[in-house]
């Protein structure tokens, strides 16, 4: 039963986190690595949490002729743990929040738009020598 309490805590923390996560995209960062790395860090703060839980319980409990009244430590019931999927990406088919993402757009763009740039640069550099008193 304590391991069910604890483990379902875990669970509503993760769901809680991939609730959030998606939100760290939008400042630069990979929301799948941030995902994992916190909830490695959970994953071990709950082995802590059942151990601590556990030793607490022992040291609680009072064991008398009849033996330990289960109920009454709150350690009969039924209890159910649920899974999820983690491998989402709301922000897949954000357009913008792709190119933001990618440093070298700029680069790629020129490479692929150069036969524009380039006479539109001319063009430009064409139109300043040609207009009187602006230096070329």
């Amino acid at each position: 039963m304590t391991i069910d309490r604890c483990w379902s805590e875990y669970l509503a923390e993760m769901q809680a986190l991939r609730d959030e996560v998606h939100l760290l995209q939008l400042g630069g960062q990979d929301p799948f690595t941030e995902f994992w790395r916190t909830a490695l860090k959970a994953f071990d703060t709950l082995q802590i949490r059942i151990d601590d839980t556990i030793v607490e319980i022992f040291e609680r409990i009072e064991i008398t002729a009849k033996g330990v009244d289960w109920d009454r430590e709150g350690l009969r019931g039924p209890s159910s743990t649920w899974t999820y999927l983690v491998n989402d990406n709301v922000f897949a088919n954000n357009t913008f929040l792709t190119l933001a993402n990618h440093a070298s757009f700029g680069l790629w763009a020129m490479l692929l738009c150069w036969w524009i740039l380039i006479p539109w640069a001319l063009v430009l550099r064409w139109q300043r020598r040609r207009l009187p008193g602006k230096p070329s």
